[in-house]
C-alpha cells in the first residue's frame, strides 16, 4: 500500500507493474550470468554437433503471495569469518501480463546472530520485524521466467534497492534516496524446501553491476498467499455502536480482497463516556478531557482527546508493535457533521489509532446523492458505515485519498460524498 506522502519528506519508492519475460537465454550471448559457460565451452558428445546438456523445458513459476527473504553476506579476514544479514519479506502480485513485486529488508549482524536476537518465523508466517531494524525497500524492475534453458533453470529478478535513513528519535519522517542505492540482479534456482515449508523455495546468487557477489547468497521461501498481516482491535464507547457484518462482509473480508491477512478483535469492555460516573471497569483511569467534553462533542476536531483516550485503553501498553502491526479503532458517538471518522494518530510515534463516529452520518448538505441514507446516522446505514470505518483503518495503514491518486471512484479510499456522487453518474446508487 502506498505511503502517506503528506507525512513523509523526500522521495518514496513504490513498486510498479513489470512485464514478465519467458526469454530463453542465448548461450553465446550476454544474457547468461557472468561466469556461466557459453555454448562453445559446453561439453559435446563426439557423435553429435550440439552441446550437452541440450535445450530443455523449465517448469518454473513464481506464485503470488508473501515470501520470507534472506540476503546474507559472508566476510572473511585472516582471523575471523562472520556474516551480515538483510532479512525481510518479498511480496509478489500476479497481474496476468506480469507482476508487481516489492520487498522490505531489515539489517542484522553476525553479533546479533550470536546473541540470538534475529527473529525466526515458522513456515506459514508472514514476518514482522522491529521498526528500528528497517534497512531498505526493494522494487522489481524486471522478471524473467524462461520456458527453456540449456542449463540450470533459473528465475531472474532485477531489483532496485533503496536504502532507508531512519528518522531522528521520536520522528515519523525517515527518508529514501531519490535514485536507487544499487541495482541487483538475482538468479533464483528452485530448491528443496526446509522441513515444514510446503511452498516454492529458491536459493540464489546476486550480481551488482554485472559482478557476482561471491560472498552473498539469497534464500526465498513462499509462506502465504497474503502479502501482509495486521491486527485491528475495535473499542466502543458507551453509547456508540460498532459497524456490523454486512452479509458475509466485515473488515477481514474487505482486506482479504487486497490480499491482506487481517485479524479483527473486539474489546469486550465498553469505554466509559466522558460524563460517565464511577464505578469504572477494573483498571480504568478516566482521561482528562477538555472542559464540558461529552460523547457527542466534535471528536473529529480534537485529535489530542482521541489520542489521550487511546493511551488509556486497558490493553494499550501490552501491544508490542515490533512484533504485531496493530491498529486501534475507537468508536465514539460524536454528532452529525463531524466527518464520520478520522485518522487522528499523527501526534506521537508510532501511528496506531483511528476513530469512527457512529452518530455522525450522511447530511444532505454534503451530497445530494446520499439517497436513502440522507440525513441518517452511520449506525442506521450498515453498508456505508462499514465502508467508512474501513476507510479510516486504511488511512492508519498509510493510504491516501483516491481523489489524490487518479480521481474519485467507488473504492474504500474515496471520501464518502465523492462515492455517492460517483455512483450517481455511473449507474449506481448510494448506499447500495
Amino acid at each position: 500500500m502506498k505511503t502517506n506522502r503528506s507525512k513523509d519528506s523526500g522521495s518514496i519508492p513504490v513498486s510498479q507493474p513489470v512485464a514478465a519475460s519467458d526469454f530463453t537465454p542465448n548461450p553465446e550471448g550476454p544474457e547468461l550470468p557472468p561466469g556461466l559457460p557459453g555454448l562453445s565451452n559446453l561439453p559435446r558428445i563426439p557423435s553429435l554437433p550440439i552441446p550437452w546438456p541440450p535445450l530443455h523445458f523449465c517448469a518454473l513459476s513464481l506464485p503470488q503471495g508473501c515470501y520470507q527473504l534472506s540476503i546474507s553476506t559472508t566476510y572473511s579476514s585472516p582471523t575471523i569469518l562472520f556474516r551480515s544479514f538483510r532479512i525481510g519479506s518479498l511480496r509478489v502480485e500476479n497481474i496476468g501480463t506480469g507482476f508487481v513485486i516489492s520487498g522490505d529488508t531489515y539489517r542484522y549482524s553476525f553479533f546479533d546472530l550470536l546473541r540470538g536476537e534475529i527473529p525466526s518465523f515458522g513456515p506459514a508466517e508472514i514476518p514482522v520485524y522491529p521498526r528500528s531494524r528497517y534497512g531498505s525497500y526493494l522494487k522489481a524492475t524486471g522478471v524473467t521466467i524462461p520456458k527453456f534453458s540449456f542449463g540450470t533453470c533459473r528465475i531472474t529478478l532485477n531489483l532496485d534497492e533503496y536504502d532507508y535513513t531512519q528518522p531522528a528519535a521520536g520522528g515519523f519522517d525517515g527518508t529514501f534516496p531519490t535514485t536507487p542505492s544499487r541495482a541487483m540482479k538475482i538468479y533464483l534456482t528452485p530448491a528443496m524446501p526446509p522441513s515444514g515449508y510446503s511452498g516454492s523455495y529458491f536459493t540464489g546468487q546476486v550480481y551488482i553491476g554485472g559482478v557476482l557477489q561471491s560472498g552473498m547468497s539469497v534464500t526465498l521461501a513462499w509462506v502465504s498467499d497474503r502479502y501482509r498481516k495486521a491486527t485491528v482491535e475495535i473499542h466502543s464507547m458507551t453509547g456508540a455502536v460498532a459497524p456490523a457484518t454486512v452479509g458475509t462482509e466485515y473488515f477481514a473480508t474487505v482486506y482479504a480482497k487486497a490480499n491482506w491477512d487481517l485479524t479483527v478483535k473486539t474489546d469486550p469492555t465498553p469505554i466509559p463516556s466522558p460524563t460517565q460516573a464511577p464505578p469504572y471497569p477494573a483498571g480504568w483511569v478516566q482521561p482528562t478531557y477538555p472542559p464540558g467534553w461529552t460523547a457527542t462533542s466534535n471528536w473529529g476536531s480534537n485529535f489530542a482527546a482521541l489520542h489521550d483516550l487511546m493511551t488509556h485503553l486497558l490493553d494499550y501498553t501490552s501491544i508490542d508493535l515490533d512484533k504485531t502491526w496493530y491498529m486501534h479503532l475507537l468508536l465514539v458517538p460524536a454528532a452529525m457533521g463531524d466527518g464520520r471518522g478520522v485518522m487522528f494518530d499523527s501526534i506521537n510515534v508510532p501511528r496506531e489509532g483511528v476513530a469512527s463516529f457512529s452518530d455522525d452520518g450522511y447530511p444532505s448538505s454534503q451530497s445530494a446523492n446520499f439517497g436513502t441514507a440522507a440525513n441518517k446516522e452511520q449506525r442506521d446505514v450498515p453498508r456505508a458505515f462499514l465502508r467508512s470505518a474501513s476507510h479510516e483503518i486504511t488511512h492508519g495503514f498509510n493510504q491516501i485519498h483516491q481523489e489524490n491518486e487518479g480521481g474519485a471512484d467507488n473504492s474504500i479510499m474515496t471520501t464518502t460524498p465523492s462515492v455517492a456522487d460517483f455512483l450517481a453518474t455511473h449507474g449506481g446508487k448510494f448506499p447500495d
